[in-house]
Order: C-alpha cells, then structure tokens, then sequence
C-alpha cells in the first residue's frame, strides 16, 4: 500500500493552485532506504569528511545517468561532444576552475 502526502494545504497559502503538483506517493521501500541514508547525510553535515563527500558524488552521477535515457547512439555522441568541449572551455578558457577548486565548499567538491 503506497501512502500519499500533500503539501497543498501549505502551498495553497503562497499561490499554488494545482493540487497534484504538491502531493506525492511512497511506500514502505522509500522510508527504509531514507532511514538508511539518513546517517551518511548527518555524517556528512557534522564532519564534512571526504569519503560522506565522495559518497554523495558518486551516487549523484549514478542518478543522474540512470534518469538519462537516449534514444540513439547520434544524440548520445553529440552530448558527450558538446560536454567535452564545454569542459575544455571553463578549464583552459577562464579562471574559473582554480577560483572554484580554492574556494567552493560543497558535496560535490573532490578533496
């Protein structure tokens, strides 16, 4: 049995008028698997230590691929192309790499 929560109630006192886009559904899987990653965040929040970090990125890049569907092998090509040089640009265009690597603190920074 999925359980159902809405926040509409709250939202509707800033403007939200469309009930469905402030309500979702989970089930008994979703609230084990946020009891058990529930720590690793508290970890990560009381320490800031590099292996919670390390953690937290590599599960975000398995996310994000396994929510990216491509359709063909072309379109797949043309988006690793464009993210190459895209890259290539901020590292050797702009300062902007060593600027962020000195001073940006987040969980997607690698120590």
């Amino acid at each position: 049995n999925p359980y159902h929560v809405s926040l509409f109630p709250v939202a509707s006192l800033f403007g939200a008028t469309n009930r469905d886009d402030w309500s979702n559904s989970f089930d008994k899987v979703d609230v084990v698997c946020a009891l058990l990653a529930s720590p690793l965040g508290i970890w990560y929040i009381a320490t800031k230590h590099w292996i919670a970090n390390n953690i937290f990125g590599i599960s975000f890049s398995i996310n994000g691929v396994a929510m990216l569907s491509l359709g063909k092998f072309y379109v797949a090509c043309l988006l690793l192309s464009g993210l190459f040089f895209y890259d290539i640009f901020w590292v050797f265009g702009t300062d902007v790499m060593v600027t962020v690597a000195k001073s940006f603190d987040a969980p997607i920074k690698v120590v």
